[in-house]
């Protein structure tokens, strides 16, 4: 399901959803801003729901 994303964006969606991390030290991590965070956070979300949604289908 996550093969789809950008490296960055997967990277920080596991971090979040695997390690626990804040926000705020995964953007640390990947040296990016916490919007940025933020922002790939919605695309990995919105990625997951799309996804979900095709095989509920």
């Amino acid at each position: 399901m996550l093969d789809a994303l950008a490296p960055p964006v997967r990277r920080a969606f596991l971090l979040s959803q695997l390690d626990g991390m804040t926000y705020d030290a995964i953007a640390i991590e990947l040296g990016v801003s916490a919007i940025t965070i933020k922002r790939y956070m919605k695309q990995a979300f919105l990625h997951c729901l799309l996804l979900a949604d095709q095989d509920g289908a």
